[in-house]
């Protein structure tokens, strides 16, 4: 896992595991993509055009190690608490780690 301090991965942990505990047709929780970031004020979307391409070619990086530090962190619940996850309707797989989600995904628990 990359980018996430302690803090981060508890409370998205918690979510998730919310998420598990629910009755299986409320077992979705929706994650936003700047959970997963550390602050840059270079790639908040707000910004990122004002600072031309440097503040565009930062977004896009922060971002990419954002769906990255998704895909692993749902990867390491997915195995720990033996669940299926799925985001946006989609298997959890590799293709999230370049999927350049930039706002907000739906992320199902579900129970094996």
């Amino acid at each position: 896992m990359i980018d996430l301090s302690m803090r981060q991965a508890l409370s998205l942990w918690s979510s998730l595991h919310d998420a598990e505990r629910r009755p299986d047709s409320y077992n979705i929780v929706e994650l936003y993509l700047y959970r997963f970031m550390p602050y840059s004020p270079l790639a908040s979307p707000e910004d990122a055009d004002k600072h031309g391409e440097t503040g565009r070619a930062a977004a896009a990086e922060a971002y990419g190690r954002a769906n990255v530090a998704m895909h692993d962190l749902l990867q390491h619940f997915a195995a720990e608490r033996g669940v299926t996850i799925k985001v946006n309707d989609r298997d959890l797989g590799e293709w999230l780690k370049t999927a350049d989600f930039r706002h907000r995904v739906t992320v199902s628990v579900i129970k094996r």
